[in-house]
């Protein structure tokens, strides 16, 4: 999947149902030997305004999300963890927009138009189902998480799965997100890394897993 000059999302290749087509081709594998944009969008939760176009994209095997120039996101695909952000487990095969943060979308009285979106290190097909997850920054900093919430990497303050963007309290002003197979650390504008979920091999310094974000001490001026 890619972005056209037009600000068209193209698809080709293997077309499970939850690549953006919509109609025929819900739930249904199909083999798109030709480029076709996949640009079938839904307006249950609104559309796209008439300059508002797609500006980066993501794809984890049965989920995708677009980020538009006005800071909206949309998605598409299977959605049995929440991985979509609708509020519900509901499956989409044409492209939704998140309703929860965006243009329009105030949290404790601050717009949350998102500048930034990170997906975790999957780790490969067979783990696909309980890891599809998103870490999204918006216009003031601010840290929001959906998705599978397993080993805690959600930081969301349990293992349990998010179906809508959740505001994480617990950090401050986020400048950058690197999410893992089970874990996910992000840098705030202090220099501090924060960190949560599962400490395989050590990687939250140390003192076994977390559910909530915490700093990991004897680091800083972190950079990137």
């Amino acid at each position: 999947m890619y972005i056209n000059t037009n600000y068209e999302i193209v698809h080709t290749g293997y077309s499970p149902g939850q690549s953006g087509f919509g109609g025929a081709y819900s739930g249904a594998g199909y083999n798109n030997h030709s480029r076709r944009v996949v640009m079938s969008i839904n307006t249950e939760f609104g559309g796209m305004a008439a300059d508002e176009h797609p500006v980066r994209i993501w794809y984890m095997h049965d989920v995708a999300l677009f980020l538009t120039n006005k800071g909206n996101i949309f998605t598409t695909g299977e959605n049995g963890n929440g991985e979509l952000g609708i509020g519900s487990t509901t499956d989409k095969y044409v492209w939704v927009k998140n309703p929860y943060v965006g243009v329009g979308a105030t949290w404790n009285s601050l717009q949350s138009r998102i500048r930034g979106v990170a997906m975790p290190n999957t780790g490969g097909y067979q783990s696909m189902g309980t890891r599809q997850r998103w870490y999204l920054i918006d216009e003031n900093n601010r840290l929001f998480v959906f998705g599978a919430g397993a080993n805690g990497c959600l930081g969301s303050g349990s293992t349990s799965n998010v179906t809508k963007p959740q505001l994480i309290s617990t950090v401050g002003s986020i400048v950058s997100i690197s999410a893992g197979y089970s874990s996910c650390h992000v840098i705030d504008t202090n220099g501090a890394v924060l960190s949560t979920g599962a400490d395989t091999n050590g990687v939250q310094g140390g003192g076994g897993q977390k559910t909530s974000f915490s700093v990991i001490t004897g680091v800083s001026n972190v950079v990137q």
